[in-house]
This record gives structure tokens, sequence and C-alpha cells, in this order.
């Protein structure tokens, strides 16, 4: 398995006032898809996108089968300024003094939630040898 995680593809759709969001991950000829679900107007798609995200990263580290550090979603937001917007995630990787914060960005190009997955996996760049490959 290599480094880094493709992100294939993006989904997220409201339905009624539920956001779902379905993320596809691949590494080495292995796939995996995290799910996330939220409801408004407490979650946003961009939210829902990036934990869905963290649930295809966790279907990762699940299938090399040894212990993980837990990695939670802390915040999500889109900057926009006179010439791009940007998605900014915030990241808890462990447990209590032990946790550290990660953060990521991305720039918006196709749309936002695509953005929200590529700032999470922005934010894991250097932490994703030691989550995936020990």
């Amino acid at each position: 398995m290599g480094k880094r995680l493709r992100l294939d593809e993006v989904r997220c759709e409201v339905q009624d006032s539920r956001v779902l969001a379905k993320v596809q991950l691949s590494n080495g000829g292995l796939s995996h898809i995290g799910l996330a679900t939220g409801f408004l107007p407490e979650a946003n798609l961009e939210r829902v996108a990036a934990q869905a995200t963290i649930n295809a990263v966790r279907m990762f580290a699940a299938f090399t089968g040894a212990d993980r550090p837990a990695l939670t979603l802390q915040d999500v937001d889109v900057i926009t300024s006179p010439s791009t917007r940007t998605v900014l995630v915030l990241l808890r990787l462990g447990h209590g003094d032990e946790a550290r914060f990660l953060s990521g960005s991305a720039a918006v190009r196709e749309d936002a939630t695509t953005a929200a997955a590529r700032a999470v996996l922005d934010g894991l760049n250097r932490q994703i040898e030691a989550l995936l490959l020990h």
C-alpha cells in the first residue's frame, strides 16, 4: 500500500432536511467508501463530506488490522477571499493529552464538498503512514 490515498469520488445530496455524503478513496488497487449523514441546519454539505472522508480513511485503517489512534473531525469552515474560496478543516488525532490537532486546506475548484474531502486528506498528509502502515 502506498503512502497517499487517492480521492476517487465525492457525492453529496440533500433529501428533505438530511444531508448524505459518500466518499470513495483508493490506494494500491484497494478501494474503500466512507458514508456520513447529518441534519440541517446543524450539518452542511462540507462538514458531512469531510466526515465521510474520515470514515473512508478509518476503513483503510481497519483493513490493516492494527490498533489506530482515534481520528475525529473538529471543525470545517469555508473561507471566501476576493480571488478564491478555500475549505479549512481541523482534525484531532488521538485521545486526551496524547491528542494532536491537524489542519488541512483545499481550494474550491469543482465544488466545496470535493474541496472538503481534499482538505481532510491534506490534513492527514504527513500522518497517513502512521495511521495505515504501522
